[in-house]
């Protein structure tokens, strides 16, 4: 391109042309001045902002004796023995800086009095090149590319951005000479993303776009459903996952095969139909060209929803109750079902396994079945079925030979009153001599002969003696005291920890819960004897039995009964009637556990064993009862303890008769040894006799 510039000054005869140069940051452009008419003086030419001299200037057409000199990097001057003349060429060459923005930059030339301007044009860096994959499942692909590396040795260069259609910047390579770059990308989404690349030079020139690179980013086939390891009581499996968009997923569940379309959102479902119970391997495929094949597996596990169980009532069962508890174990968080005499009940599952329910009605006398089955997650397992029977209270007879009950009992009290002492029969009563003697003209029965008065007749061996205590219930003798332990309302609570020595009472607690509700630490569970005595012949077993409940709150307590007896005597045997507690027992201690429901009860019945050698009279047999919550706010309730005197004086056997009941006792073979002996000491004895 030429330029013709103006000559400055007031005689405007004289002009100065310029042509050149263009080039980018690092580069040499070379420039051409020229007069157009004869000069006198001195030719000064400046380089332009961001550019120095490469090499000293020289003048064209100037004859002999003319010369350049660069006076520093930015100014050159050349002179000529005599005048310049015109069509005189002066030839520079500039090197653009690195730091050189983009654009136009001016300076002057100068000849004698004639002084004209000259443009260098500094040009942006040109586009990278950009390399990218056109189908990856990586969502972070490595791009790489070239850029323009600057010719001056320790220059910053140029720095490469990345950004897709939007602008958005993806990755950016910094300044460098280094031709080949490369950087890794952002996430990039699933499906295409156009991507474009742009360098810019030390100066802050930016260059053009490069030409676009399309990016697929296929996506990996991942399986949300079902979660690996998980398990399910529903037969029909439905298999669902993320995959690449538009495409097609094939899915296989322990052999069964099918195929999936994949949605514009990247999902799909694919659902298996009455799967059989056990364990199953679920993978799912996808192909496409270009890129690897993606898979992706699970395993589940489908169960068989087995039928609920029924612990109470007991299978077979008899009951007096006509609201029974009924209780089991079926799957955590499972509905419970039960059928019973033509009424569905139902109840949850808690996170133990447990469920509880009363029928709402009161069932008739006689023999019911019940029909129970659970549901979890829509499915509904088969039906477990149980009977028991309703039976009506035995009546209540006094025992015979029972005395009056004092005004201190109430009625329904477990503990029977003191058993009258024993005295002579008494003899036949004597008329009164102020009671009328019957009509005098009745016949009268015949008068007894002269003689002692008879005495009562003898009772008959299989009536009983209305005078003897039950010999089935033991009495307790009068003026001992009874046992206080029925739990709710009890006058006195007896502590833990004071199995030695005498019982020590203290008032029951203020803040006892009255029945119902939830159990809590103020709870009492009662307790009750048949008996606040019971004689124990040294050498024999003897028997109590006791009640424990019914619980008084609306949950499950785990009841705790610890036993401890003194005196010589010995645990022989201690189970739970009722219930489906369990008992461990040694010889002086014993300890038994068993769950109640709501309003429930259990019957216990304890065997003593008095050692036939025992030095003490009497014995002492405690019993501390404690229940205990499931909630997370409950816990162990206020201990209920019993205290009961067992007699070891009444009816003591002879020395014969102990030793013949311990032979009795005793294996076979120790028969034979203690029947030589005997036979021996009778041989003693009849010899000291003579």
């Amino acid at each position: 391109m030429t330029v013709l510039l103006t000559a400055v000054g007031a005689v405007p005869a004289l002009a100065i042309t310029s042509s050149g140069g263009e080039g980018r940051p690092g580069e040499v452009v070379a420039v051409e001045l020229a007069t157009e008419r004869p000069q006198q003086g001195p030719w000064l030419v400046r380089a332009p902002a961001g550019t120095i001299f490469a090499a000293t200037p020289s003048v064209q057409g100037g004859g002999p004796g003319s010369s350049c000199v660069v006076v520093d990097a930015t100014e050159a001057r050349c002179v000529r023995q005599g005048r310049w003349p015109a069509g005189s060429r002066l030839r520079a060459r500039l090197a653009i800086a690195d730091t050189a923005p983009a654009g136009s930059v001016s300076a002057t030339s100068t000849v004698g009095e004639e002084t004209a301007g000259y443009t260098v044009t500094v040009l942006p860096p040109p586009p990278p090149r950009l390399s990218a994959p056109a189908t990856t499942r990586d969502r972070t692909p490595t791009l790489r590319g070239t850029r323009e590396a600057l010719p001056s040795s320790g220059g910053p260069g140029h720095s490469v951005t990345v950004t897709d259609a939007d602008g958005r910047r993806l990755c950016q390579v910094p300044a460098g000479n280094e031709a080949a770059w490369s950087c890794t990308p952002r996430e990039l989404p699933l499906g295409e993303t156009v991507l474009v690349a742009r360098q810019t030079s030390p100066g802050g020139s930016t260059s053009a776009a490069s030409e676009p690179s399309v990016v697929r980013v296929v996506g990996e086939v991942r399986l949300d459903h079902p979660v690996d390891g998980s398990s399910t009581f529903a037969r029909d499996v439905t298999v669902s996952g993320t995959a690449d968009p538009g495409s097609e997923v094939r899915v296989a569940l322990s052999g069964r095969r099918a195929t999936a379309p994949v949605s514009d959102r990247g999902r799909f479902t694919v659902d298996f139909d009455d799967v059989s119970p056990g364990r199953h391997r679920v993978t799912a495929e996808q192909r496409l060209p270009g890129v690897p094949p993606s898979r992706a597996s699970t395993d589940v596990l489908v169960r068989e929803l087995a039928p609920p169980t029924v612990s109470d009532p007991p299978a077979g069962s008899r009951t007096q109750e006509q609201r029974p508890l009924l209780r089991g174990r079926g799957e955590p968080a499972a509905r419970v079902a039960v059928d019973l005499a033509g009424r569905r009940h139902t109840a949850q599952v808690d996170r133990s396994g447990r469920w509880s329910l009363r029928p709402v009605d009161e069932l008739p006398l006689g023999t019911h079945e019940l029909l129970v089955h659970q549901t979890v997650d829509g499915v509904d397992s088969t039906a477990s079925r149980s009977s028991f029977t309703v039976v009506p209270p035995p009546p209540q007879q006094p025992a015979p030979g029972a005395a009056p009950s004092s005004p201190a009992e109430q009625p329904g009290d477990p503990v029977p009153g003191p058993t009258p002492e024993r005295g002579p029969a008494p003899g036949p009563s004597e008329p009164d001599a102020a009671e009328p003697q019957g009509d005098p003209d009745q016949e009268q029965p015949p008068t007894p002969a002269p003689g002692p008065a008879p005495g009562p007749p003898e009772p008959d061996a299989t009536e009983p003696d209305a005078t003897e205590p039950d010999a089935a219930v033991p009495q307790p003798e009068p003026g001992r005291e009874q046992p206080t332990g029925t739990g709710e309302g009890s006058g006195d609570v007896e502590r833990p920890g004071e199995d030695d020595g005498p019982t020590r009472r203290h008032p029951p607690e203020a803040t006892q819960t009255p029945g119902g509700g939830a159990w809590s630490s103020t709870r009492l569970m009662p307790v009750s004897l048949t008996a606040g005595s019971v004689d124990v012949v040294p050498g024999t077993a003897a028997q109590m039995s006791g009640r424990i409940g019914p619980n008084p709150s609306d949950e499950i307590v785990t009841v705790t009964v610890d036993g401890h007896v003194t005196g010589g005597v010995r645990y022989r045997e201690v189970t739970v009637l009722a219930g489906g507690g369990r008992c461990t027992v040694a010889e002086d201690r014993f300890q038994c556990q068993v769950e109640l429901g709501p309003a429930e009860e259990t019957t216990f019945a304890i065997t003593f064993l008095a050692d036939a050698a025992a030095h003490s009279d009497q014995g002492v047999h405690r019993l501390h009862v404690r229940g205990d919550g499931r909630g997370a706010g409950d816990g162990p309730g206020t201990v209920n303890a019993v205290t009961s005197v067992l007699d070891l004086t009444a009816d003591a056997p002879t020395d014969t008769e102990v030793l013949a009941r311990e032979v009795s006792e005793f294996p076979g073979s120790v028969v034979v040894v203690l029947a030589l002996f005997l036979f021996a000491l009778a041989a003693t004895l009849a010899e000291r006799g003579r």
